[in-house]
């Protein structure tokens, strides 16, 4: 197993100072983050909307009339609703790509590790098959209208994105595609009629995902960076796995994750070392190990850059639970 090795005096070059100050923000921002899905429903939560016939029934669209219409286009349910904090959802690995617009008040949405606001006139794109989540802090206000697609693994995706994608965009149109379905499958119109709303409804998340598209191997190379951190990763093998020249992908790096390739890679090492001490029982030499640091000392030391937190004090103070 090849490893990797970062002397100690990279760590306090005067050039990485901001980027550990970042990672320090953004493994403090796991909190909550770590372990199993979680739904907290805000009090007085209501929603109305439709769902596939052979979608999972959720408590909360279990109410909610059935299109069949929905399913040439994978959609498993859509609906416009309101809550007031405390409102949470987390899910540790989305099976769905989650596209939300906030109709009036705000939620927060965790990207990358930062909480970032999604405010009215404002939307979010949560990629399936990626950690997400999203929360109505206590006493909030948050009216919003959603679509969810449903990304079976082997299929062409609806979005090929590598994090939750926020911009502008007119919720009211989406509120009235959603609506205007569900006015025509209550009053049993025509399948052909649903079937013109369905395609409304994914075009919405069809366009919006287009604002933030990216090639597809960038996005695989950073699926397969995270699958296999004990590996090391220089420049060279990145730009060789996402076909790219190494330009292209600093780039490419810059601009989705605000960061250089190697630093990518230093904060998916961080955050899945974050993981392993606050959910398991592994030696921290173990933790440093699956990470791809070959000298748990090295690792103790970046580790304590990121987090403020020598591994051993993160474990034990429950930092990340």
């Amino acid at each position: 197993m090849t490893r990797v090795w970062i002397p100690a005096n990279q760590l306090e070059s005067p050039g990485t100072r901001r980027f550990w100050d970042n990672v320090n923000r953004d493994i403090q921002n796991l909190n909550g983050l770590c372990g199993m899905d979680q739904t907290i429903l805000g009090p007085g939560f209501e929603a109305r909307g439709i769902r596939s016939p052979s979608a999972d029934v959720r408590p909360w669209i279990q109410g909610f009339a059935q299109c069949a219409a929905l399913e040439a286009r994978r959609i498993a349910h859509a609906g416009v609703g309101r809550v007031t904090g405390p409102h949470r959802i987390h899910r540790a690995r989305q099976t769905s790509n989650y596209f939300m617009v906030t109709l009036s008040g705000s939620v927060r949405v965790c990207v990358d590790g930062e909480w970032r606001r999604c405010d009215e006139g404002e939307a979010c794109l949560l990629p399936a098959h990626r950690e997400n989540a999203y929360e109505v802090e206590e006493g909030q206000f948050w009216e919003h209208a959603w679509i969810c697609l449903l990304e079976p693994p082997g299929q062409a995706p609806t979005a090929r994105l590598v994090r939750p994608l926020l911009a502008t965009w007119p919720g009211a149109a989406v509120r009235h595609a959603i609506l205007g379905l569900l006015e025509s499958t209550l009053s049993d119109q025509s399948p052909a009629l649903q079937a013109a709303w369905v395609e409304v409804l994914h075009a919405q998340v069809e366009h919006f995902a287009g604002v933030g598209r990216v090639p597809d191997a960038f996005v695989s190379l950073w699926d397969r960076v995270s699958e296999r951190l004990s590996e090391a990763w220089p420049l060279e093998r990145l730009a060789g796995e996402a076909h790219c020249s190494r330009e292209q992908l600093r780039r490419l790096c810059q601009r989705e994750f605000g960061r250089s390739p190697h630093n990518q890679v230093i904060q998916l090492r961080l955050r899945r070392a974050a993981r392993l001490l606050s959910s398991t029982d592994a030696k921290v030499e173990s933790v440093a190990e699956a990470v791809g640091y070959s000298n748990a000392f090295v690792f103790s030391l970046a580790f304590k850059k990121g987090t403020g937190f020598s591994p051993t004090e993160y474990r034990s103070r429950g930092v990340g639970k």
